[in-house]
């Protein structure tokens, strides 16, 4: 899924776009009979496999379900451990659950457990630790004390998202990088129920191999994007600039600490005209797509934030988010 019009000159190239590897489409979130989901392991597995995806990650609740083996010998799907551990918020009292992905056996979690603890816990048996749907738990930002270990968050929650609409963390997101936290984003289904809440956020991975281990590693670094839609095909900082590449977009977006940012819009509402620079930012636009979609953006690097981060909107409402770029304080 690489850019087909990436250059040379481009500029340096950030994030997992400046590594060599192979692109995985990724589920790292969906649950079986074995907790609440309808299908089991073996189903859900031929599922996602016929899903087109590359990479699968059982997490039912509270437990490891063992890897259900392949449906035929085209089944060439990844099988990544994982399981989705059950707290309760330290200030709401809301659920707090944290996905642990990679265990190689069911993390020891103390009864009351905090965030660290859970962290802790899966980082022992060899997993990352992401905090799943804080928007829909109705997570404060403030209650989650120390995130050390912690790896990030689930940005895209699909299953919430069809569910209550609070699919979406990513103002959450922004609170947290604000504060100068390396928290990279995951995407998921959160896969429960086929035809409702399945093949509708997934995330990206740029892994040096296709293997289990490679794809871990890879998330562990943000060697990935997130996306329910959109695909990001490069982003490259050019001097005091940055350039994006991506699928057919209205509109792409660099943002930073809140209230920094700067969008280029398709159509009437950015781009008036070829060679119109809203806000110091530019774009081309592609005119084979309806409505002269733009397929780049370019930005002025923004100053006075600890991070940026780009979001593409497609013209079906999908987004990708890109993990956080984090740059020197430029004033």
């Amino acid at each position: 899924m690489g850019d087909p019009t990436a250059e040379a000159n481009r500029g340096l190239a950030v994030g997992p776009f400046a590594h060599d590897g192979v692109w995985l489409r990724c589920a790292l979130h969906c649950h079986t009979t074995q907790s609440d989901g309808m299908l089991s392991p073996a189903m859900l597995r031929r599922y996602y496999s016929m899903g087109h995806f590359d990479v699968l990650a059982i997490t039912d609740h509270d437990q490891l379900t063992p890897a259900p083996d392949a449906h035929s010998e085209d089944d060439d799907l990844l099988l990544l451990p994982g399981t989705e551990i059950s707290l309760r918020s330290p200030e709401s009292g809301g659920p707090l659950h944290v996905l642990g992905l990679g265990v190689n056996a069911m993390p020891r979690v103390p009864e009351r457990a905090t965030l660290l603890e859970t962290a802790a816990a899966v980082q022992a048996e060899g997993g990352l630790a992401f905090v799943a749907h804080p928007w829909w738990t109705g997570l404060r930002s403030d209650e989650l004390g120390d995130l050390a270990g912690v790896t990030g968050i689930e940005v895209y929650n699909a299953g919430c998202e069809v569910e209550q609409g609070r699919g979406d963390s990513a103002q959450y997101w922004d609170t947290l990088l604000s504060q100068g936290l390396p928290m990279l984003a995951i995407a998921t289904d959160d896969h429960h129920y086929p035809g409702f809440d399945a093949f509708q956020g997934w995330t990206m991975v740029r892994a040096a191999t296709r293997t289990p281990e490679a794809v871990l590693a890879a998330l562990a670094a943000g060697h990935a994007y997130s996306s329910n839609g959109p695909d990001i095909h490069g982003i490259w900082i050019e001097a005091d600039r940055i350039r994006v590449a991506s699928s057919p977009a209205v509109a792409i977006s660099l943002l930073g600490a809140p209230p920094r940012g700067v969008r280029v819009n398709a159509g009437p509402h950015g781009l008036k005209q070829p060679g119109d620079v809203p806000r110091g930012a530019d774009g081309r636009r592609n005119g084979a797509y309806p409505g002269n979609l733009l397929t780049e953006a370019t930005f002025p690097l923004l100053t006075g934030s600890p991070y940026l981060r780009v979001e593409v909107l497609d013209a079906h409402g999908r987004k990708a988010w890109s993990n956080p770029i984090w740059l020197p304080a430029r004033g």
